[in-house]
């Protein structure tokens, strides 16, 4: 399989010397997946996903990755390959402890199967935990019951569960990377926010509303939106697992939000009248 680092994602150019950094990463997992597991050894329809033209289904594994930057001309005599020094591996090993997970999954309904030959079963996984074909896997109820799907009368075939919902538990560990989830959660968060109010303002637009009613909903939008931005809780990374990259990525991003200003969150028509 094939993964994909972005520059724009492990570095940020700037004229800044203490904002701005070059290709940095890691150490941290980057997770493979490829293809579907129900490979076949003839023909392939999504073999694309194997080589990054897309995003993977199946888990393949992963790989921990440190990427630096050196300044400088690389010599004739730079080795590409070097012995690790004694402290790497104790520097590494702060970002592997684990925490137990458990993930409680329920099965409401399933419908619109084409498979009526065989028994059908769904399976819960997250990375390798759950997959009943690895052998690495330890076992664990992550599959439901098998059975055979029922046709609906039209075209499709669904699964007779009933009333009786089949239930999986699936148990896993993994490194606490809460911080990073937690920023990202409220990034999306404000993206989904900004987004929401501008279709509200839209709404009003093709509804034909007067002037001063677009410009009072506006001013709302605005004053909102910019509350919301000076109050994103992005707390900063934790000390003992967040890597260089986790801290120079919450640098710009305060940095970002504190270029904002009140003026920007104002309404057009309204800067011309303070001027």
């Amino acid at each position: 399989t094939t993964k994909l680092l972005h520059m724009d994602e492990i570095s940020y150019p700037s004229s800044d010397a203490i904002l701005g950094f070059s290709p940095t990463f890691g150490p941290a997992y980057i997770p493979f997946y490829g293809s579907f597991r129900e490979f076949s050894d003839v023909y392939d329809a999504f073999n694309e996903l194997n080589f990054g033209a897309g995003e993977g289904v199946a888990y393949r594994g992963r790989i921990l990755v440190e990427i630096s930057t050196k300044m400088g001309a690389s010599g004739e005599n730079d080795k590409q390959v070097s012995p690790l020094h004694p402290d790497e591996p104790n520097q590494v090993m702060k970002h592997l402890s684990r925490h137990k997970y458990h993930l409680f999954a329920s099965f409401v309904q399933g419908n619109m199967i084409m498979e009526k030959e065989n028994q059908v079963e769904f399976e819960v996984s997250i990375g390798d935990y759950g997959n009943k074909f690895s052998p690495s896997s330890h076992p664990a109820p992550s599959t439901t019951q098998p059975c055979n799907a029922v046709f609906d009368g039209s075209k499709y075939f669904f699964m007779p569960w009933g009333r009786t919902k089949p239930t999986v538990i699936l148990h896993s560990q993994w490194e606490d990377m809460t911080f990073r989830a937690e920023a990202l959660n409220t990034l999306i968060w404000m993206r989904e926010f900004m987004a929401e109010k501008i279709e509200q303002y839209e709404t009003l637009m093709k509804a034909y509303a007067r002037e001063y009613e677009l410009q009072d909903k506006m001013d709302n939008v605005l004053e909102e939106l910019y509350n919301a931005l000076m109050n994103l809780p992005l707390d900063p990374p934790d000390e003992e697992t967040a890597t260089e990259l986790d801290h120079k990525r919450y640098a710009v991003r305060k940095f970002t939000l504190g270029q904002w200003d009140k003026d920007d969150f104002t309404h057009p028509k309204k800067k011309k009248k303070k001027k």
